[in-house]
């Protein structure tokens, strides 16, 4: 599929540049070098490509990013959709996000008296690939435990304080 002003293959180099820049830290951008980069901007248009995605595909999946919102249903009240939670949770992420920002799972995090983990990472919002065996040593064991009630929530609500941390995995 190509348009009058930009092929597609083109358009996907575009497309996975600025998701690998966006993707990772200033720091793991330039700490990787120029041959690194260009080899993950190849490799991931060919993935989205090979995968059978459209470009129509990969601009309804960023929307739908731009849009997420838990709160969305209770007027844009994240205590109200905090207080609708019945189950126990464990939010995953990292301070070092570039493209979505983390407070609000802290603090959500917080307000359910979830358990959490903060994975501070070059790698950004790739988080999950960079550190897949530690993230999930404490998945595994979030699933494993039996239920916790938690009978108070700690925490600053301008610099969110979870409740409980998950406990780290050893390296």
């Amino acid at each position: 599929m190509s348009g009058p002003w930009v092929e597609v293959d083109s358009a996907w180099m575009q497309a996975s540049r600025l998701e690998v820049l966006n993707m990772r830290t200033p720091r793991f951008l330039n700490d990787s070098g120029d041959t690194a980069l260009v080899r993950s901007v190849r490799e991931l248009a060919t993935s989205y490509r090979a995968a059978g995605w459209s470009l129509a595909d990969y601009a309804a999946q960023l929307g739908a990013i731009g849009r997420q919102d838990i709160s969305a249903r209770f007027g844009g009240d994240l205590t109200r959709a905090a207080a609708a939670v019945r189950s126990r949770m464990l939010v995953v992420f990292t301070p070092d996000d570039m493209i979505v920002n983390p407070r609000p799972a802290a603090e959500f995090a917080r307000l359910v008296r979830g358990d959490t983990l903060s994975v501070p990472s070059d790698c950004g919002h790739a988080v999950f690939w960079c550190e897949p065996e530690r993230i999930g040593a404490v998945v595994t064991a979030f699933v494993e435990r039996a239920p916790v009630v938690t009978a108070s929530v700690h925490g600053d609500v301008a610099e969110p304080q979870p409740a409980r941390r998950a406990p780290a995995a050893r390296p």
